[in-house]
């Protein structure tokens, strides 16, 4: 009985010792995380301003004054175009890469094809904008090699057309985030039985079959967690777009983010800015929550992607 006693007494004494052990971690994780985000509604409703000594609550001026603003829509929009072609662009690189090393090649070719694939994820973001600004630029290698065989009719620098400048940072983006859904795929591709592609061989499946109803079914979850993950990651991107260009020209390459951004550093609007940032948290919940409605009337269909 004694002994039953202590134990329980132990048991009790290690639960409250982790708890306690663990509030720092949550205290330093609520002050970085959950004060900011709390900090940026209240002050969406006011006309707080690093240029203004007084602070007034002005309800919802700001959001009005955003709704009506066509460079919100701008903003929005190049935010969703630029998500959709970059998570596009990397399921195709990425899967592609990892089909190519589990199903195509040997061991000891597609052990260092792996590190090779992997050199644009480990790349700091500085050295990718400028290695790609330089590439972009009109004196740079694509701009000349275009040049050279005709296809241009003089050197342009993509980044300062309006033509150009989002597709070209989307491609960067793209290339520097393909790695990371090809090692995530790559881990379900090999967490296939070999079982699943002998019985569609017996059962004469051709490549698209097998890819169907055995590859795809099989790391399904896996793209859609990542795919989830990436998108809220691109949406939010900042530091890619604008160490490229800026937001520019113009308003072409001009996200949620760079926007909150200018508001806040440029004309000083804190208010403002904390606007949009409760904008873009309002918008991405409700994509979350139609794809969590979507999810849920597809779970458990297994037979096919």
């Amino acid at each position: 009985m004694n002994n039953n006693l202590l134990k329980k007494a132990g048991g009790y004494v290690d639960s409250k010792f982790g708890t306690l052990a663990m509030l720092p971690a949550l205290i330093g994780l609520s002050f970085v995380l959950v004060y900011p985000v709390i900090v940026s509604v209240l002050w969406s409703f006011t006309n707080k301003s690093i240029m203004r000594r007084t602070t007034d609550i002005i309800f919802l001026e700001n959001f009005i004054y955003l709704i009506r603003n066509r460079e919100l829509w701008i903003s929005m929009r190049n935010g969703l175009l630029y998500t959709t072609y970059t998570i596009l662009l990397q399921i195709l690189w990425g899967c592609s890469a990892a089909l190519l090393l589990d199903r195509f090649l040997s061991n000891s070719v597609s052990k260092p094809l792996r590190l090779l694939f992997m050199i644009p994820w480990t790349f700091p973001v500085i050295v990718s904008v400028l290695v790609w600004g330089w590439l972009y630029n009109d004196s740079g290698l694509l701009s000349t090699i275009l040049f050279n065989q005709g296809f241009i009719k003089e050197p342009m620098s993509f980044l300062a057309s309006k033509h150009t400048a989002l597709l070209a940072v989307v491609f960067v983006h793209a290339w520097s985030g393909a790695p990371l859904i090809m090692m995530s795929t790559l881990a379900g591709l090999q967490s296939i039985p070999q079982d699943q592609y002998d019985v569609a061989l017996i059962e004469g499946a051709n490549g698209r079959q097998t890819l169907r109803y055995v590859i795809l079914p099989n790391i399904k979850r896996i793209l859609q967690v990542i795919v989830v993950l990436r998108c809220v990651w691109i949406f939010n991107n900042f530091n890619m777009i604008f160490l490229l260009t800026g937001g520019g020209p113009g308003s072409v390459t001009q996200n949620l983010p760079i926007m909150a951004y200018k508001y806040a550093w440029n004309s000083m609007e804190m208010g403002k800015s904390s606007a949009v940032s409760v904008i873009m948290l309002v918008f991405l919940a409700f994509m979350f929550s139609i794809y969590q409605w979507v999810n849920s009337k597809v779970k458990g269909d297994n037979d096919a992607f």
